[in-house]
C-alpha cells in the first residue's frame, strides 16, 4: 500500500483547466455523507430502528490560507474567491492530490464563508468554506 505526503496538493478555481489558488496551508474535505430516513414501524424486528439511505451530500471543503488581498485567486475580481462569494456564483473547482498517479476531485461549489484574520503577531490569513452543489467526482 502506497503512502503519500499531502504536500503539493493543489486546489484550482475554474476546474481542471483553472488557476491554482495560492498560499493554501490546509484543506479539509470533501465531507461526504448520506442522509437517511427512519423507516421504523411498530412491527420492526427486535425493537431496533430501521433506516434507508436517501441523498448523498459532498458537503463542505474548508481552506486555511495565507491571505493575499491583491492576488487574483483571493480578491474581489473575476476568478477570485471573494468575487465568487459576492456574486453567489456556482464555481467549478479541481482538487488534485500528489499521488501516483495523481487523483483529482472535481466539483462545483459556492463560496459560503470567507473569514480574514489579522493578528498583530502572526501572518495575514483567511479561512474559506466551499459548499459543494451536486456530485464530487474522484478520478
Amino acid at each position: 500500500m502506497a503512502k503519500y505526503s499531502a504536500f503539493g496538493t493543489v486546489l484550482k478555481i475554474g476546474g481542471t483547466a483553472g488557476t491554482a489558488i495560492v498560499n493554501i496551508e490546509s484543506i479539509e474535505g470533501p465531507e461526504l455523507s448520506t442522509e437517511t430516513i427512519d423507516m421504523t414501524a411498530h412491527d420492526s424486528s427486535g425493537g431496533y430502528r430501521e433506516k434507508v439511505p436517501t441523498f448523498l451530500d459532498a458537503g463542505d471543503i474548508t481552506l486555511r490560507m495565507q491571505w493575499d488581498p491583491n492576488h487574483a485567486t483571493h480578491k474581489d475580481a473575476a476568478g477570485g474567491l471573494i468575487n465568487a462569494w459576492k456574486t453567489k456564483a456556482l464555481t467549478p473547482f479541481a482538487l488534485t492530490f500528489p499521488s501516483t498517479p495523481a487523483a483529482t476531485w472535481t466539483f462545483s461549489a459556492y463560496v459560503t464563508k470567507f473569514v480574514a484574520s489579522a493578528p498583530f503577531d502572526d501572518k495575514l490569513a483567511a479561512d474559506c468554506t466551499l459548499t459543494v452543489s451536486g456530485s464530487a467526482t474522484l478520478a
